[in-house]
């Protein structure tokens, strides 16, 4: 199956979070996954702080519940990205990753 331009996003930030030895999981919508809203995917850093980044296809708007997820997770002192392309989701790896080593 063909994947669309976010999950192409998506892929590319994964290889490279990958090789970087960064731990990651995938938060998938259904029955007994996440619910509706949460960000695509949630990056545990060896010493740091958890991120979160949706990925959207450039040109892309969150949906309201995403919205809503997304302050919600900023008000608990976690960041949050919206990721419109791979480089700019591998720069955020690499400087949360810079930031886990300054911790």
């Amino acid at each position: 199956m063909a994947r669309g331009p976010e999950g192409k996003i998506q892929d590319a930030v994964l290889r490279y979070a990958k090789s970087r030895g960064l731990l990651y999981k995938k938060n998938e919508v259904g029955r007994f996954f996440v619910s509706s809203g949460w960000p695509d995917v949630v990056f545990y850093p060896a010493h740091g702080q958890a991120f979160f980044m949706e990925f959207k296809r450039p040109g892309g708007k969150l949906t309201p519940l995403q919205e809503h997820m997304h302050k919600t997770i900023h008000g608990n002192n976690y960041r949050v990205y919206v990721v419109f392309d791979a480089q700019e989701g591998r720069d955020i790896i690499l400087d949360e990753t810079r930031r886990d080593f300054e911790t």
